[in-house]
């Protein structure tokens, strides 16, 4: 499927990211423009996206980064880490214990 219009700019920003060098800086140089008429605000407010939870736009934006990013194996491992929410949802439930269990 087509990157679901919410992740544009999101998917923007990763593709210069991935391709450019970075520098860090201590303060803004500009400023991302939100507002209550936005598409996000528009998804949360129907119920069909919300921040804190798992969604459909954001499990496109992830497989996208999957297919079309070539990132380190860190960066790999947290994308596939992120997936696994939708994908295998049972065994990061039980991978999510384990670490409980292992802490203690």
């Amino acid at each position: 499927p087509l990157l679901n219009a919410m992740y544009e700019d999101t998917a923007l920003l990763a593709r210069v990211l991935n391709r450019s060098d970075v520098v860090l800086l201590n303060r803004p140089l500009s400023r991302y423009r939100m507002h209550g008429s936005s598409m996000s605000q528009a998804a949360a407010a129907d119920g069909s996206y919300s921040q804190s939870s798992d969604n459909q736009a954001r499990r496109q934006y992830l497989e996208w980064l999957r297919r079309h990013l070539k990132t380190d194996l860190r960066t790999r491992a947290r994308i596939e880490r992120e997936l696994m929410a939708y994908e295998r949802p049972r065994l990061l439930a039980l991978l999510k214990k384990l670490r409980r269990v292992i802490r203690v």
